[in-house]
């Protein structure tokens, strides 16, 4: 239960710093349009980890 606790939280904040990076794409969207892509996947599989573990 506690592992799962931390991961939701660990996903919460894996969220919370991309949609950040979102915002702060569209002061400098040149620079970290590749970062972002993999930003998305990377939060994409977590998720989709997370729901199979359950």
């Amino acid at each position: 239960m506690q592992i799962y606790l931390f991961y939701m939280y660990f996903i919460l904040f894996l969220l919370l710093l991309y949609l950040f990076l979102f915002l702060f794409d569209c002061l400098i969207y040149f620079v970290f349009v590749s970062f972002d892509f993999f930003f998305f996947f990377f939060f994409f599989f977590n998720f989709c980890f997370f729901f199979f573990c359950i």
